[in-house]
Formats: C-alpha cells, structure tokens, sequence
C-alpha cells in the first residue's frame, strides 16, 4: 500500500511537467493593442490591399481618454496581396507583437467596397482573434485619410468615431452595423446588407464676415483661417452604404437613409420639420418618440405587391410662429403634414433602391417567409422583380404632447 501511494505520488510530480498552463503567455507590455483597422484597394497593382492600423500608444494606456500627453494611437500602415500580407509588412515596423482581439473599428475604403467585400469578411471570419462584434464602417475616399483626420473633442481618433457611432441612434438618419449582422443580411435570400459612411469633411467658417472689411486674425477660433492654411477637417456620418452581394451599389443620403429605416421599423427616435399650417412661411419642429411598421406582402393571380403600414408617434418640440397650434384641429392637420413628410422620405427611400436594384428592406426575405413556394420560383431574379413590385404606402402619425405649454410665448403687447 505504502509503495503504491509512493508510485501514486511520482506520477502526479510528473504530471506538473505536462500542466503548466501558460505555454503561450504574452505579457501586455509586449502587445501592441489595435484599436481600429482601415482596409484600403490600390487597384492595378500585384500587392493590391494597403492596411492601416490604429494602435494604442503604450504611454496613454495610463492615462484617461482627452487626458492630453500627446497623440493617443499611432499609426502603422502595410501593403500586400493580402489583407493578411499587409499586416504582416506592418508588423515588421512595430516593435511589439500585434494584438487585433480589441479591434472593434474595420474601416472600408470606397474603392475596396466597390471592388468587393469579400476579402474583407473572409479575413475577419477566419481570424481568430478578429471580433465579429466589430463595426463596419465605408469611408468616403480612403479609410488611411479618415483614420489621419485629428481629433476634435475626444483623446483620439477611435473614440471620435465611437462617439459618432453611438450618437446615430438619436439622429435615427443611418445605422451602423456590426460584421456579424452584416454576414447574415448578405447570406439572407431576399435582403441586401447596408452599412454607415463616413467621410472627412471640411470644417464649416465658425464666424460671420467681419464689417468694413475687418477679419479675424488668421488661426484665431479652429476654423478655416486664412493665408493658405491648411483647411481643418472633422468626421461626419454621410448616409447609408448599400450593396448588391458583397459589392458597394451606392449610397443614400440622410433623407433616403431615414426613409430606408422607416420602411424596416428601425426608426425610433429623431426630429423632423414640417410647414406651419397657419403660416406656411414658418416651421413647425416635431419629435419621433415610437414608431412601429407592419409590412405585408399579397399575391394575386401571380402578381406581387406589398403593403406598408407605419405607425409614428412624438411630440411638438418648437415653433416659429406664434400661431395657437394646441387645438385640435392644428394637431390633426400637424398630424397630416408629418405623415406626408414621412411617406416622401420612404418613397425616396423606395425610388432610390429600386434605381439601385437592391432590396436593403428586405422585401423579398418577407416574401419568403410568408409566402414560401411564390418567393422560390422569382428567388433567382429577385432584384429585377423588385424594381417594378407596387408598394403601397400608408402612414398614421399621432402628436401626444406640445410640451411643457400649450401655447407658444408672445409678447405681453400681443398677448390676447
């Protein structure tokens, strides 16, 4: 027994040998963390994909984001005939071991996502340590320019677009989209995928003219200045990148985008300006606070069609006149302008898809849900049946509320 508990004990030391854990341990300070990835298309050449990393500068991971102590990424950039390539020729410019698990920013050039998408999804797919939580953004131009656009209020660059990112739920005029909901739309019969752009755009003069001819000395405010300066830039969500499989097809602008969300119940929230019904001069502001969608498809002696029921719901934000619009009659005709504002926003949303021929909606994967046997027989020529498929349009909008009065101020001189 003595001898077997002896034997028993050997083996277990022996075993430690085989079980110590970290075989493969990185110490973060041997880690260069990437905290965004701008994947780029130089089209005619045999190393055709530059790669830019944005990677976290070691001596700000101490310190608190807007903290100052300089530039709070670098950035490194490789070219290859892969997007795999490309990293590896960057890689060998950093004195550290590439760390991409907290990457959560994958920046497409405009010209890669014409060129197409699917280099791009294969990388992030295979790679073990790509976040398919990530969001995909398509820049306007190229994405190593956005990326090289300085900061305004945040530490750095990545935290501005983040802050970008998270603000576009409120401005309810476009989406982001993770990678991993970006695959599903992409590999759903009857849906095309869409995502956010985002474009640099040249800062807007923050004063008016000087009188007389006299200005503000050069450089004075962070505008545009003057003397050949170079002009200042600032990250702006740009509308709504659409596809056709994996190809960029074009993009929507902000009215169109809307429209596109209103048609897919994804509008929630957001503002809109409608005439005054007193003084159509004027302007009436109203708020989205619920909004719901039903959308049906009907086939008829082999004839489809859909149609699109849209329920919205705000309240009066502010006017410019000062019209008595809390009766009911100026609700009911403030609740008709909105419904037409909103049914034209989703009628150029429609138009523009159509002229597109890509189904971003999902008409066609509701077709298929409903009515299984009718969708298999167009599946194979669903873009083309989609441009000409009558959609009838109609839309509900109700005011709650005019805020915390009911009747707009007015000076005691004019008040009745």
């Amino acid at each position: 027994m003595k001898r077997r508990n002896c034997i028993l004990a050997a083996l277990l030391a022996c075993s430690l040998i085989f079980t110590s854990g970290c075989w493969d341990q990185v110490e973060i300070e041997d880690l260069a963390i990437v905290r965004a990835i701008a994947i780029d298309y130089l089209p005619g050449r045999r190393a055709p994909y530059l790669v830019t990393l944005a990677i976290k500068r070691p001596a700000a991971m101490g310190q608190q984001e807007g903290g100052g102590g300089g530039e709070q990424v670098v950035f490194y950039a490789g070219v290859g005939a892969s997007i795999a390539l490309a990293i590896e020729q960057a890689a060998t410019h950093i004195p550290r071991r590439i760390f991409l698990t907290h990457n959560d920013l994958v920046i497409v050039g405009e010209q890669l996502a014409k060129h197409g998408l699917l280099p791009v999804l294969d990388f992030v797919v295979r790679n073990p340590d790509m976040r398919l939580s990530a969001f995909l953004l398509i820049a306007k131009g190229t994405g190593q320019e956005l990326l090289h656009t300085a900061e305004r209020l945040e530490g750095s660059i990545t935290e501005e677009i983040h802050g970008l990112i998270d603000q576009a739920e409120d401005a309810a005029e476009t989406q982001p989209v993770p990678i991993f909901r970006f695959l599903r739309k992409i590999t759903t019969p009857g849906e095309e995928a869409y995502t956010v752009v985002i474009q640099a755009s040249p800062l807007p003069k923050d004063k008016l003219p000087a009188a007389n001819g006299e200005g503000a000395q050069a450089g004075e405010g962070g505008g545009n200045g003057g003397g050949g300066a170079k002009q200042e830039k600032s990250l702006a969500l740009a509308g709504m990148a659409v596809f056709r499989s994996d190809r960029l097809a074009g993009i929507l602008n902000h009215s169109e985008a809307r429209g596109k969300l209103w048609l897919a119940g994804m509008t929630t929230r957001g503002i809109m300006a409608v005439d005054d019904p007193v003084h159509p001069e004027e302007t009436v502001t109203l708020s989205l606070t619920r909004s719901q969608t039903k959308i049906t498809p009907s086939v008829q002696a082999g004839r489809i069609s859909f149609r699109v029921e849209v329920e919205a719901e705000g309240d009066l934000i502010s006017q410019s006149s000062q019209a008595d619009l809390s009766t009911a009659e100026m609700i009911e005709k403030l609740n008709s302008a909105k419904a037409g504002a909103i049914k034209v926003e989703m009628e150029k949303a429609l138009q523009k898809m159509r002229q597109l021929e890509t189904d971003v909606v999902g008409f066609g994967a509701i077709l298929k849900r409903r009515e299984p046997k009718i969708f298999r027989e167009v599946a194979d020529r669903w873009p083309e049946i989609f441009v000409e498929v009558p959609v009838e349009i109609l839309v509900k909008a109700n005011i709650r509320r005019t805020g915390l009065q009911a009747k707009p101020a007015q000076p005691l001189s004019t008040a009745k």
